[in-house]
């Protein structure tokens, strides 16, 4: 009989302890794990710290528990500032040029093509009216003008423009400058070429305004002549030619 009370018994206390385990008698927060976390406060604010110094020193738990300033990254930290020696070398590959020759008109369309482009240009009023013209004048017809051009292209003569006049008269510019010592250093190089015919004349011009053209020298020796082929009579110089 009693060992039967104490099997009863045995089976109770599994009873008891099986239904503790479970929790299902109530809260308990015997050390389980998923209760703990929920019961955590400002968990956000917890900050993992370093192992104690050796010697003793205290460690700023102020400092570890402020945000980090955020690295500069590799390829900001090897910027190299730029040098006052590569802004001297960038303008001195900058050149002026001077553009004569022109009406006003056609003086303020080329003004908005050289705008257009990214180069820097400003008006001139002219104060003096004649121009320095370099040419072969009095040509009697095109065919004339013709034969001359191909003599012109055996001698490596390539920079000029003919120009039709009334009674079929024909004339080849070879540039005009509002500096006599430029237009004369133009003829010399022609004669020196055998071109015999070149003359240098002084003319009226009509045009009031001239054109100054600063840029890129690479630039500007490549796209700039194209652009003033499209103009008759115009003419290019270097701007340390002075206007009068």
């Amino acid at each position: 009989m009693i060992f039967r009370a104490l099997f009863f018994l045995l089976i109770l206390v599994n009873l008891i302890f099986y239904t503790w385990t479970q929790r299902l008698w109530g809260s308990y927060d015997g050390g389980h794990e998923p209760q703990r976390l929920g019961q955590q406060m400002n968990a956000d604010r917890l900050r993992v710290l370093p192992n104690a110094p050796i010697d003793g020193t205290p460690v700023d738990l102020v400092a570890l528990s402020a945000p980090q300033a955020t690295t500069a990254s590799p390829a900001s930290a090897d910027a190299t500032p730029a040098k006052a020696g590569d802004t001297v070398a960038t303008n001195s590959d900058r050149i002026c040029r001077l553009i004569a020759g022109l009406q006003d008109v056609s003086v303020l369309a080329l003004k908005q093509s050289v705008d257009a482009l990214g180069w820097q240009s400003r008006l001139l009023q002219k104060v003096d009216p004649f121009v320095h013209v370099v040419l072969i004048p009095e040509l009697a017809n095109e065919e004339a003008a013709e034969t001359k051009v191909g003599e012109l292209a055996r001698r490596d003569v390539k920079q000029f423009k003919v120009i039709a006049l009334r009674n079929q008269i024909h004339e080849i510019h070879f540039g005009s400058f509002a500096d006599e010592p430029a237009a004369q250093a133009l003829w010399a190089e022609l004669k020196q070429k055998g071109v015999k015919s070149a003359r240098l004349v002084q003319r009226k011009d009509a045009s009031r305004l001239q054109l100054e053209v600063t840029g890129p020298r690479e630039q500007l020796d490549a796209r700039l002549p194209p652009l003033l082929a499209a103009y008759e009579g115009v003419s290019s110089a270097s701007c340390t030619a002075q206007l009068r």
